[in-house]
């Protein structure tokens, strides 16, 4: 287990670079595929999702794919995953090394979103 909450913790944010890294061809390509899979558009444009989708290629490993996808308090909350789920633990130290606890902040811009609509 240790080795995965490390290898979880050293890529959970890869989709960042991807995002980051102006690769529009491969950006599009993955965009296309996620919306094939019936992804919502406001989730293909998440981090998370472009960093699973890229490690999905190297592992099948559930524990640091949730881990990577489900770092975030929004996707966190409604996860079917495991109490001792890794996914736990990365999250928390993402909060930890942001400097704050961020699900004051992701709850407050949801509601934003929600009341624009």
């Amino acid at each position: 287990m240790n080795e995965k909450v490390i290898i979880s913790a050293l890529l959970h944010d890869v989709g960042k670079l991807i995002q980051r890294a102006k690769m529009p061809d491969y950006i599009s390509r993955l965009i296309s595929q996620l919306k094939r899979e019936n992804v919502s558009k406001r989730e293909v444009t998440k981090h998370s999702f472009f960093g699973r989708y890229f490690i999905e290629k190297y592992t099948k490993d559930s524990d640091i794919l949730n881990s990577v996808l489900l770092h975030h308090n929004e996707e966190i909350e409604n996860a079917d995953i495991s109490p001792n789920s890794i996914a736990y633990i990365i999250y928390i130290s993402d909060n930890i090394s942001a400097g704050a606890d961020r699900r004051k902040n992701e709850r407050d811009a949801e509601n934003k979103k929600k009341c624009e609509k």
